[in-house]
């Protein structure tokens, strides 16, 4: 799964700093994505959930914010995952 593009949000700039930095938002925004635990300021671990037709997995990965630059509000995030679980078929009915 890759999630690249811009979004322009119609609200302060503080406030979507202080959502991006929420790890609930996060979540929110990452498509599939179970749970969310912060491990330090700018790492947290996630379960993801995806499927691709009758296939279904599960991807345990972290989460890294990086290049934060409070000052201007501006920020990176790399996610790295593995398979937690094998991808099964789902019979049709």
């Amino acid at each position: 799964m890759e999630m690249t593009g811009e979004q322009l949000i119609p609200v302060p700039q503080a406030e979507v700093w202080r959502a991006l930095n929420d790890p609930e938002v996060l979540k929110a925004c990452i498509p599939g994505c179970e749970t969310i635990e912060k491990v330090s300021d700018n790492e947290y671990r996630i379960l993801i959930t995806a499927a691709v037709g009758p296939v279904k997995a599960k991807f345990t990965g972290k989460l890294v914010l990086s290049d934060l630059n409070r000052a201007v509000r501006r920020a990176s995030a790399r996610a790295a995952r593995r398979c937690r679980s094998r991808p099964k078929a789902r019979p049709r009915a």
